[in-house]
């Protein structure tokens, strides 16, 4: 992420985004955890999963909103942004869930 190191991301657990084909999803980094609701953009090439999001950091409420993109099968960029203002762009790798 650009606005946050490695120590803090995986503060409390490994970082992660999840979203699904009927466009909801999670995702969790440092103390911010939060609920997505989407939908695939197809427009694009390739499609942009556009998102609002919901949550808590420190057990505060948050929102605001994001994007991202599928480069390829194990890769994706993005960004997620507070109504507070922050943003902060992101990569991320697929993982398999055993």
């Amino acid at each position: 992420m650009s606005e946050w190191d490695a120590d803090y991301i995986n503060m409390e657990a490994q970082a992660f985004i999840r979203f699904e084909d009927d466009g909801t999803g999670e995702f969790h980094f440092g103390l911010i955890y939060g609920n997505i609701i989407g939908r695939f953009e197809k427009n694009s090439d390739p499609p942009i999963f556009d998102f609002d999001w919901e949550g808590s950091d420190e057990g505060d409420y948050v929102s605001g909103d994001g994007w991202v993109r599928v480069k390829d099968n194990e890769n994706a960029e993005g960004e997620i942004r507070f109504i507070s203002g922050e943003i902060s762009l992101f990569q991320a790798v697929k993982v398999k869930l055993v």
